[in-house]
């Protein structure tokens, strides 16, 4: 199985989990947000991930974004 294939799973599996199930090191990341805007790699970076993983989830959350920043 390709990494983007392991990571499409893990990207559905975490979309479809409750808050509380996510790993502990995405809660604190995101405790630690303030409301500062972070480019898509600094948002990767803090949550260990990788960046088509962080825009996909904004196209989801943000479906009037037409383009997610880099």
């Amino acid at each position: 199985m390709r990494n983007r294939q392991k990571a499409e799973i893990q990207l559905r599996s975490l979309l479809n989990e409750s808050e509380k199930s996510l790993p502990a090191f995405v809660r604190r990341a995101g405790d630690n947000l303030g409301s500062e805007q972070l480019s898509v790699e600094q948002i990767s970076k803090l949550l260990k991930t990788q960046e088509f993983l962080i825009r996909r989830l904004a196209r989801i959350f943000y479906p009037s974004t037409e383009n997610v920043q880099d």
